[in-house]
């Protein structure tokens, strides 16, 4: 019978200590995809500035160079201009929010980068320039956010799903 408790108690401290560790993750994967999302930024701006590439290509040269959920936003949305007659900064936002459930950004990070669907496509190559600048310097002190945040819930997110476990093992012995 104890045996079987002990079994029991082992599992919850597992299975809490997983918790704590995807809890903890999280905070680590929102620094990795801000970084790759404001990589994916520059080179829009890159694409648009000096090869003046057409918005749709270039979406999805940017969605080709990520092969991660920040990649798949600009090639899904570059897909989604070919094949849908709406507005770009309709289908843009509407992207954004559909993905927002699959990346680890949050709604600030996100809608930062939707602001950017009302000059994309529908201003001259300096203002596109301009509002993708801008966009990545917010993103930026998003990102320097995101760090101290992970450096120190990280950790404790894991810490305590392991002390949460153990607390609950012990209690149900």
């Amino acid at each position: 019978m104890f045996g079987l408790r002990l079994l029991g108690a082992m599992a919850v401290v597992l299975a809490a200590a997983g918790l704590g560790r995807l809890w903890g993750g999280r905070f680590e994967a929102r620094v990795e995809q801000l970084d790759r999302l404001i990589g994916s930024l520059q080179l829009l701006a890159s694409e648009i500035d000096y090869t003046l590439t057409p918005l749709p290509e270039a979406l999805l040269r940017v969605g080709q160079a990520d092969d991660g959920p920040v990649g798949a936003i600009f090639r899904r949305v570059a897909r989604e201009l070919g094949a849908l007659r709406e507005p770009f900064n309709e289908t843009w936002r509407r992207v954004l929010r559909e993905a927002a459930g699959g990346v680890a950004l949050e709604r600030r990070d996100l809608e930062i980068v939707g602001e950017l669907g009302f000059a994309l496509g529908a201003s001259d190559r300096q203002d596109q320039l301009k509002h993708l600048a801008l966009a990545g310097e917010r993103l930026r002190q998003m990102l320097n956010e995101a760090r101290r945040r992970a450096e120190k819930n990280g950790p404790l997110g894991r810490s305590l799903g392991v002390l949460g476990g153990l607390m609950l093992a012990l209690i149900l012995l």
